[in-house]
């Protein structure tokens, strides 16, 4: 590949690509792209055995922005914000509804276990990128669901004096009293996607190279210090 395309592949031995690969290419123009770097792309695919596939691929203006597995990266005067995308947001809302409607009839605390489980996953995917006013949408969606799942369970009854069995911890705190596996009590608290923090990952220096053995101690410093810090508020 020249030089003006600006994209290296690094292979080793007994490493191969996996059969469905996600990659983004950025050039300075669309000519670049279009004219020099997906043809060098499909045959440097095509030797191995694979190819792009025409229906996801996309030439796009950075301003404008993409989706990139669950984030919308979208460049704002000199400023890349990277989010979580709609989809997503979408995708996670329909999961906790599914669970909120298949759990109808079991404890609280096996619902919180159920959604702390999707809710964790879904919020450390996302918690490295500018997803504040994601997560507090979908913290506020999930709020209202668990609300009318908690009236559901009182149907024409008074609600008032049966709430202390939903906020176990204190008002406002959706948490429940379960047992553990030796039989003692332990509280579980729903997970907020807001109260995770957000982190930034630290960005690594241009010209290294994980298969060069001369920046063996800067790769090794950099998994004993962490790949991450917390965001400034």
């Amino acid at each position: 590949m020249s030089r003006e395309v600006h994209v290296q592949f690094c292979e080793r031995a007994g490493v191969r690509f996996p059969c469905a690969t996600h990659l983004v290419v950025v050039a300075e123009t669309k000519e670049i792209l279009e004219q020099t770097v997906q043809p060098a792309l499909q045959k440097f695919l095509a030797e191995r055995g694979l190819r792009l596939s025409e229906e996801k691929t996309m030439i796009t203006h950075i301003r404008d922005g993409f989706d990139f597995l669950g984030k919308t990266l979208r460049k704002f005067g000199t400023q890349l914000i990277v989010q979580p995308s709609k989809a997503a947001a979408k995708s996670i809302r329909e999961k906790l509804g599914v669970l909120l409607h298949a759990l109808r009839s079991v404890p609280y605390a096996v619902l919180l276990s159920k959604l702390n489980r999707l809710l964790r996953g879904w919020g450390n995917y996302h918690r490295y990128t500018c997803s504040s006013r994601g997560f507090g949408k979908v913290d506020h969606w999930l709020l209202e669901g668990i609300w009318r799942w908690i009236k559901r369970q009182h149907k024409g009854k008074r609600l008032r004096k049966h709430l202390a069995q939903y906020f176990a911890k204190g008002f406002w705190t959706h948490s429940a009293w379960t047992k553990d596996g030796s039989g003692s009590p332990r509280l579980i608290e729903l997970v907020r996607l807001g109260a995770l923090g957000l982190r930034r990952h630290i960005k690594i220096r241009g010209a290294a190279n994980p298969y060069d053995p001369q920046q063996e101690d800067y790769f090794r410093l950099r998994r004993a210090l962490g790949t991450s810090r917390p965001a400034c508020a």
